[in-house]
């Protein structure tokens, strides 16, 4: 399934499979975002499938957020491969705290 991402007032909703095909429309979606937005929410709950390019990009769009001053809650892991993923990413001791604020478990 494709990638298919709606946009209610700043709440995002990603249905289908956030991977390498399809990283690209996320990046474009949210491109300029935060010349628009001081905040929003992405919820991946309703995502089939996410691979390590899709977190990544998750976790871009945090670190860009965080670059200026804006806010990002991601809700959702529910399987254990997206929880997975996210744990790949974790960083050393040092950064601990700033990738705890990267998503938020529901």
């Amino acid at each position: 399934m494709n990638l298919v991402i709606t946009n209610n007032n700043g709440y995002f909703e990603l249905k289908g499979v956030l991977d390498k095909f399809s990283v690209f429309l996320f990046r474009k979606e949210f491109e300029n975002i935060f010349e628009k937005a001081d905040c929003l929410t992405i919820n991946i709950e309703t995502l089939d499938d996410i691979d390590i390019h899709g977190v990544n990009a998750l976790v871009r769009l945090h670190n860009l957020a965080l670059t200026y001053g804006k806010t990002v809650t991601i809700i959702g892991l529910k399987n254990e491969k997206e929880k997975e993923n996210f744990i790949m990413l974790k960083p050393s001791n040092e950064n601990t705290n700033n990738f705890s604020n990267i998503y938020e478990l529901q």
